[in-house]
């Protein structure tokens, strides 16, 4: 069974998550090779209560760039 993910995907990782730390993502490319990986700075766990801008803002920003 090919497990490998064949969409694009866009991963928002949190500086100060403790429970899904950045580094528990490395190596996620070799399942999505198509992975673009933002880091918030200042978050933990809870990114889209606690930075909902710059959240919302990524997204919008990649969708754009990567679907028109």
């Amino acid at each position: 069974i090919d497990h490998t993910v064949r969409v694009p995907s866009l991963m928002i990782m949190a500086e100060n998550d403790a429970v899904l730390p950045p580094s528990s993502c490395d190596g996620m490319e070799k399942i999505v090779p198509d992975l673009e990986k933002y880091l918030i700075r200042d978050s933990g766990h809870w990114t889209q209560q606690e930075q909902p801008a710059e959240v919302n803002a990524k997204i919008i920003e990649w969708r754009k760039r990567r679907f028109g």
